[in-house]
């Protein structure tokens, strides 16, 4: 009974209070231990390879994504359109549509006969408004409602949950929103599901200068990116190993821009969003903050973010509560392989934390048990976050008692039917054999008592007999 009463409540301790470090996300305390400034309200720093975040701020707010909406437009054009040479001509009703607006363009006039290519060009690179409507009505065979309800549809697709668009440019709706963490789900949903398309739209958002030949109606007209952290010539916003995507403006979405970077093997994707624009340096130049912020994420993550081996092969990093075993009540729990993972590169082993994920425990790990068999996961947190989720298996064999084993099945079996029965079973046996018991009994007592009636009958000896 002792060891029950300690099985069950080492149990109730790994399931139920595992300790837990303190403090901030894990590589935001880096942002902090180096006074870094960032400006957005909302910012998002993640592995372009399998999402993992490295640098995290609202990233989950909705919010107006301004012309960050453009990415989605040109993933669904993408998608749905198979010969970008086709030739469409542009509609006096778009340009209608957007009159007043004060939308940026690319000067596109009704009636001018432009490629599908070339219209992503003018919406990606210069940000063009009338462009991504008129991929719009054509995808949407005349209709911007069947286009948008494509948009939503590819959305959640790529595993977006708090997103709704109303129109493909990104001009302010109280109903068109998103997050930080769908535009990142957008982008990897098209990188790794859709790779063709995704090559096509790296080369577009990658371009910093793009001639969009001679059309019936205008000469070659030359497109710049909006991209500014890749303009060399900008001392406050340019980071060498950055390329693309997207930005965008409006009263309600702020300073937003997306980039990609890639250095020494490492890719990451950076969204910041609801930025401001002022003097951040004294130097009487307002500044858009959300480029600023843009190269300080990645300066910070190239300089202090790392993917390397944090937990070796085989090494005891956990234990579980075992039963029916009579040498040991405990199972030591390894990782069956290395492990690795984005961490800075100053990581301190001891801010290291192995926590057993509960619902993957067995509720109840009975003996016997083998080296290597896999028991549960676990994640591994720094600083408080979770950096990686691994498997654990165990370190050693535990045999089963035999005896222990017998003990516990037949504590199983109580309140089962088969139990009951086989309770009943016993009941019934032990009552048929004190009633043959108490049966023979009788019939013992009552042959003696004849015995002795009969000896009454029997004259004594020595008494003669009369004649």
């Amino acid at each position: 009974m002792k060891k029950l009463i300690i099985f069950v409540l080492c149990a109730a301790f790994v399931l139920l209070s595992v300790p837990r470090i303190k403090t901030e996300a894990a590589f935001n305390s880096l942002l902090n231990s180096e006074n870094i400034q960032l400006h957005a309200e909302i910012y998002l720093l993640v592995n372009a390879d399998d999402g993992f975040v490295i640098f995290e701020k609202n990233s989950n707010m909705k919010t107006a994504p301004a012309s960050l909406t453009k990415i989605i437009t040109a993933a669904v054009v993408l998608e749905r359109c198979k010969n970008l040479d086709e030739v469409l001509t542009v509609p006096q009703q778009v340009l209608d549509e957007l009159a007043g607006t004060d939308s940026s363009n690319a000067g596109l006039k009704a009636g001018e006969e432009i490629s599908i290519m070339n219209l992503l060009y003018c919406m990606m690179v210069a940000s063009a408004n009338e462009a991504a409507s008129i991929l719009a009505y054509h995808v949407g065979n005349g209709s911007m409602d069947a286009f948008t309800n494509e948009m939503n549809e590819y959305a959640k697709k790529a595993g977006c949950t708090g997103t709704h668009f109303v129109n493909p440019h990104g001009l302010d709706d109280d109903d068109h929103y998103t997050t930080a963490a769908d535009i990142i789900k957008i982008l990897r949903y098209m990188k790794t599901q859709q790779p063709d398309n995704y090559s096509v739209f790296d080369k577009i958002t990658s371009t910093k200068q793009y001639t969009v030949p001679a059309t019936n109606k205008s000469k070659p007209r030359n497109l710049y990116s909006t991209v500014k952290i890749t303009n060399s010539g900008i001392k406050d916003y340019y980071f060498k190993y950055a390329s693309g995507i997207k930005t965008g403006t409006t009263a309600n979405a702020g300073k937003c821009v997306v980039s990609k970077a890639s250095k020494g093997g490492y890719n990451y994707f950076c969204i910041v969003m609801k930025a401001p624009q002022y003097d951040i340096d004294n130097d009487r130049v307002e500044e858009n903050c959300a480029f600023v912020d843009c190269k300080t994420l990645f300066e910070q993550a190239f300089a202090n973010i790392e993917f390397k081996q944090i937990i070796p092969a085989n090494k005891s990093v956990a234990e579980t509560p075992v039963a029916l075993s009579r040498d040991t009540d405990y199972v030591n729990l390894v990782s069956p392989g290395d492990v690795s993972a984005f961490v800075p590169k100053n990581l301190d082993p001891s801010g290291l934390l192995v926590e057993i994920i509960p619902e993957s425990l067995p509720a109840k790990l009975n003996a016997p048990i083998t080296k290597g068999d896999k028991i549960c996961k676990a994640r591994v947190k720094y600083s408080g976050e979770e950096i990686a989720v691994i498997d654990l298996a165990a370190a050693e064999n535990v045999k089963r008692s035999i005896v222990l084993y017998i003990g516990a099945s037949l504590r199983d079996m109580r309140g089962t039917k088969i139990f009951k029965i086989m309770l009943l079973l016993v009941f019934v046996i032990i009552a048929v054999y004190f009633a043959i018991v108490f049966a023979a009994k009788a019939q013992a007592k009552k042959r003696r008592n004849l015995r002795v009636v009969n000896y009454r009958d029997v004259k004594s000896p020595g008494k003669p007999r009369r004649k």
